[in-house]
């Protein structure tokens, strides 16, 4: 139905694939999330296009489809990697393109050797090639983009600058921390009963005093509890 919409308003049909059973979705999603491509083209994931069954002899009403059978159902897969990266480097892009090269990117998002890399691609490209850029921000350009960096990286200088940056990177990380203590904090409304659901637990922690500030004897006293213990329940 959606081919034959495609082809009757003149849009791309679709490319697609049929499967007889969800075991086998599930099988072949995987392999291709793990490949990171289908028919050599980077997918973001799948939507899967199906049908509700009618429900098999022996299930309860609480197994069955909230859908009458035969209804038409569909539900998405989509992958983590590479397009968690690939959104990385468009929320990137468009810091450098509003605030220019001094823009102070999230670390979060530059962890990842191929994401350094990128971002200053990135930079010399806006620099060089401004006009390429002119529409970024409105949606225009950006699987463009990523297409070029994606094709210089396999480029003697792009695979340089990867190994550089993943030199930089492993020369930044942080010594491994030997784990110590834990503190357990119970997040809740006022009034639902967390003091209360602790008690079978908590080994003799008290209750805080209702004027206890935050360096008060009875806070530094139980604190001291982590000396000899691994972990404690603070509320």
């Amino acid at each position: 139905m959606v081919d034959e919409f495609a082809r009757e308003w003149g849009f791309i049909a679709t490319a697609s694939h049929e499967l007889p059973s969800i075991p086998e979705v599930k099988a072949f999603t995987e392999a291709i999330g793990e490949a990171g491509k289908w028919n050599g083209e980077a997918l973001e994931g799948f939507v899967v296009r199906t049908t509700v069954s009618s429900p098999k002899v022996g299930h309860t009403r609480a197994d069955a489809s909230p859908y009458s059978p035969g209804s038409s159902f569909f539900f998405k897969i989509k992958f983590d990697e590479p397009y968690m990266m690939y959104r990385d480097w468009r929320e990137l892009t468009k810091s450098l393109l509003s605030k220019g090269e001094s823009a102070k990117l999230p670390m979060d998002k530059m962890k990842r050797p191929e994401t350094k890399t990128y971002v200053e691609w990135a930079k010399r490209e806006i620099k060089h090639h401004p006009k390429l850029f002119e529409d970024y921000a409105k949606g225009h350009g950006i699987i463009a983009t990523r297409e070029r960096f994606l094709k210089w990286l396999e480029t003697d200088e792009g695979k340089r600058e990867k190994r550089n940056a993943e030199a930089d990177e492993e020369a930044t990380q942080p010594l491994s921390k030997v784990f110590g203590k834990t503190i357990i904090m119970p997040i809740a409304v006022p009034g639902v009963g967390t003091s209360d659901s602790q008690t079978g637990w908590r080994r003799g922690l008290t209750r805080r005093p209702p004027k206890a500030k935050l360096q008060s004897p009875w806070h530094l006293q139980n604190y001291s509890a982590l000396s000899t213990h691994r972990a404690m329940i603070f509320e």
